[in-house]
């Protein structure tokens, strides 16, 4: 089976953290933050909202350049190795919702926009 069609927990798979843009795959030395990322936040997170759906995971420098990402985004896996960033959004329920139930979950970096919301287990917190 092809890294990408594995799971990284019950409910995600690789696939849904590659690159959109160059389809790069995660880079072998963030998968343990992804790891992370999914068993600590997106999975507590699914389990009190429903269905996932991860609108963007790893970019590349390039990629985060042309999608007009923040500076120093979580997005750059590489960079933030320990603490990668999702933006996510579940079914049926509005980015506010999310966005409570990921502050009860304790996450660093916490974005909502009008369609989802942006997670990552930085140090500290970061809201916008």
């Amino acid at each position: 089976m092809r890294l990408r069609d594995q799971r990284i927990s019950p409910h995600f798979r690789w696939r849904e953290f590659e690159d959109r843009h160059t389809g790069k795959a995660v880079p072998i030395e963030c998968r343990p933050g992804v790891r992370r990322l999914c068993e600590e936040v997106l999975e507590p997170m699914r389990a009190k909202l429903g269905p996932c759906h991860v609108w963007s995971g790893y970019r590349t420098e390039a990629t985060n350049r042309a999608v007009g990402g923040a500076p120093r985004s979580h997005h750059v896996y590489t960079w933030w190795p320990d603490s990668p960033a999702a933006d996510v959004s579940f079914q049926g329920q509005p980015p506010h919702e999310a966005a409570a139930v990921a502050e009860e979950l304790g996450v660093g970096g916490l974005g909502q926009y009008l369609t989802h919301i942006h997670v990552d287990q930085r140090p500290g917190k970061v809201r916008w």
